[in-house]
């Protein structure tokens, strides 16, 4: 992380940070689905008040589609880093848009947010013991009024992108391990806002702009998974740049939801990186009492 003072090297490593940025965002919902997400101000202006609240620049613009064909016209003829779609929309389902998109942009992320639980298992959503079509869809969240969820959707999206380039340049990663979307919905976007409050509370008064975005820059990345598989992919492909993991007590497993996985994820963390700080995640005491006979702390 650059120091205060700031040495040509290093404003010339860290200038480098976060190539992939999400400044073009086509969402495809209904009407009635706009309606819902925009009824307390355009999601462009609700993004940048959140932004600005944590002193980022650069707040992505948001252009409404009304339908998948609606959506995949404009994305013929205009650029979009991100495709946010509702799950209810009137001519296709959100999981063959997905696919429509990634047949004409190979790569580009494509999110679901869905309104409502129901919504989000109609589109083949991540509810609990169940994955996300990941063929189709990059990410499933759940719509909660807030619009801090919007700037964890594009934080996510953002920091999947650039991991491989940013931790050569010394970034280190937070591992989240999370299948239910009611949950990781509310705090991954809490959690984005601390870090980069925590990060702009490290440099001075005084210091340049230059500065300050450089500081923004080199925050943690988070890596979300939301079944033991991918959480264990991530963890052994970013192990050397893993700077804590949380998780989540029941995780699928094999495809099934397993009681024990998040046990056997934090034992396998442990064996592997002695040190690691790890938090298992639970709503009862039974959580607490399997995170201490592994020697991790619990939530």
């Amino acid at each position: 992380m650059p120091t205060s003072r700031g040495s040509v090297v290093s404003a010339r490593r860290f200038h480098g940070l976060m190539p992939y940025r999400v400044r073009e965002v086509l969402l495809v919902a209904s009407p009635y689905d706009a309606f819902i997400l925009e009824e307390d101000g355009l999601l462009t202006e609700q993004v940048f008040l959140e932004y600005m609240d944590v002193s980022q620049p650069g707040a992505p613009r948001f252009t409404h589609a009304r339908s998948g064909e609606e959506a995949l016209a404009l994305l013929r003829k205009q650029r979009f880093d991100l495709v946010l779609t509702t799950a209810s929309l009137p001519d296709m389902s959100a999981e063959r848009l997905g696919r429509e998109v990634k047949a004409m942009r190979p790569g580009r992320p494509v999110v679901l947010l869905a309104l409502d639980r129901a919504a989000l298992a109609e589109a083949g959503g991540p509810l609990p013991g169940r994955a996300l079509d990941r063929s189709a869809l990059d990410a499933g969240f759940l719509w909660s009024g807030n619009a801090k969820i919007l700037l964890a959707i594009v934080k996510t999206v953002e920091d999947r992108e650039n991991v491989d380039h940013d931790t050569q340049l010394g970034v280190r990663a937070i591992l989240i391990l999370e299948d239910s979307p009611r949950y990781y919905s509310s705090f991954l976007g809490m959690l984005y806002k601390e870090l980069m409050q925590q990060s702009r509370s490290l440099y001075a008064e005084g210091v340049d702009e230059m500065a300050r975005q450089l500081y923004m820059k080199s925050r943690p990345k988070v890596l979300h998974a939301t079944s033991w598989e991918e959480g264990m992919g991530l963890f052994e492909r970013y192990r050397r740049y893993v700077m804590g993991v949380i998780c989540d007590l029941r995780l699928p497993r094999g495809g099934v939801l397993d009681e024990d996985a998040g046990l056997a994820f934090a034992g396998h963390v442990r064996a592997s990186v002695p040190g690691l700080p790890v938090q298992l995640q639970s709503s009862g005491g039974v959580g607490c009492r399997a995170a201490a006979g592994v020697g991790v702390g619990s939530l």
